[in-house]
């Protein structure tokens, strides 16, 4: 009896921190307006003593990048870096078109340093760019 006690403590102990507990934010809605000077960026917040492990983007056309620790990511779209402990997924784009109009998905792995689980955060982003003319001519 002592030795199945024993076992399953141990087995317990042995496989703690290994599921993966998947948390779905609210869908967000971002407007944009078309620039060279303005940017946008989406990002999921961890708490310090947490460690980024993955960040993933999913664009508009259903392509999947890898934006940390390798990032493979189109030109139009760069990882936001930041100091430990201080880096979080988080993605940004400048001086994108409205062909870039889409729901993009942020996907963000964290392994907690509390109990050393994993948490999977995703949200989806719905932004629309609209061109603005910011100086425009009068015909008078």
């Amino acid at each position: 009896m002592f030795g199945r006690v024993t076992f399953l403590f141990l087995a317990l102990f042995a496989f703690q921190g290994l599921c993966v507990t998947e948390v779905w934010l609210d869908e967000r809605n971002v407007d944009y307006i078309q620039s060279d000077l303005l940017g946008v960026s989406f990002s999921i917040a961890k708490w310090w003593f947490d460690t980024l492990e993955e960040c993933h983007i999913i664009v508009p056309d259903g392509s999947r990048y890898e934006a940390y620790p390798n990032s493979n990511l189109p030109s139009h779209i760069f990882f936001m870096e930041a100091v430990q402990p201080f880096t979080s997924c988080s993605v940004g784009m400048r001086g994108v078109g409205v062909e870039h109009s889409g729901t993009y998905e942020l996907l963000s792995l964290v392994r907690h340093s509390a109990d050393n689980s994993q948490t999977l955060t995703r949200q989806k982003n719905n932004l629309t760019i609209r061109t603005v003319d910011l100086f425009p001519t009068s015909d008078s």
